[in-house]
């Protein structure tokens, strides 16, 4: 696993022991850092956000969350992105 940027703690948020999980730089992102995360057979993307670009991380979790929220209700069955919370209901850690 290579977890180089990813702050400690991070994969335990979501419920998961270091050593059970699969992380992979995904991309060549030039302002965010991006990593492909495997567990228990299932694929997540993890994304640090850089803070002196995006102010307001929360405030972007927010507006995607109201977003799926959106489609869910007039769009159902389209697929769509959307924030995953971690084991305290946290969007941005």
């Amino acid at each position: 696993m290579n977890n180089a940027g990813i702050q400690p703690g991070i994969i335990e948020a979501y419920g998961f022991k270091e050593n059970d999980v699969q992380l992979h730089a995904f991309g060549n992102g030039l302002i965010n850092s991006t990593w492909l995360f495997s567990a228990g057979g299932c694929k997540y993307i993890l994304q640090k956000i850089n803070t002196l670009i995006f102010k307001d991380p929360l405030a972007i979790a927010q507006n995607i969350l109201s977003i799926e929220h959106f489609l869910k209700q007039s769009a159902r069955g389209y697929l769509f992105i959307a924030p995953i919370a971690d084991t305290s209901g946290n969007y941005v850690l």
